[in-house]
């Protein structure tokens, strides 16, 4: 058996009464109902009504379903968009990972071995003087 879902408004026009009765039949609990986003929906679970519905709303409910199904559909393939681009974006960070490692290795060898620093000697230091002074004469 299927179930349909109606707006109040859409059950009472299908059934012909008010919008009052359909509320006090809810209430009364002789009529089931859901309340998805602040509308309330009452389920008919009879297969009669499908083809006593007008056919405005059946094409309507036809319509929504295309929706749905196409909305569903770009859903999954956003998903799978999204998985590429969390694994692309994972590689990235590996490969930067081995980077800064490789720097930080470098580093550390840096600080412990460092370089011998070449900073000139006084006697360099005088010679140049020395030959800049004779340039001038």
């Amino acid at each position: 058996m299927e179930k349909i879902k109606l707006t109040v408004n859409e059950y009472a026009k299908e059934f012909k009464t008010s919008v009052q009765s359909v509320y006090q039949r809810i209430k009364r609990g002789s009529l089931k109902c859901v309340e998805e986003n602040g509308i309330k929906y009452v389920v008919v679970e009879d297969e009669s009504i499908k083809p006593s519905l007008n056919p405005n709303v059946e094409n309507g409910f036809k319509e929504v379903f295309k929706i749905v199904e196409r909305l569903q559909r770009q859903i999954k393939e956003k998903d799978k968009e999204i998985k590429r681009l969390t694994k692309q974006l994972d590689k990235c960070h590996k490969k930067n990972e081995k980077v800064y490692l490789s720097y930080i290795a470098e580093l550390k060898y840096l600080q412990l071995n460092p370089p011998e620093t070449s900073s000139p000697k006084e006697e360099e230091i005088i010679d140049i003087k020395k030959k800049k002074k004779k340039k001038r004469r």
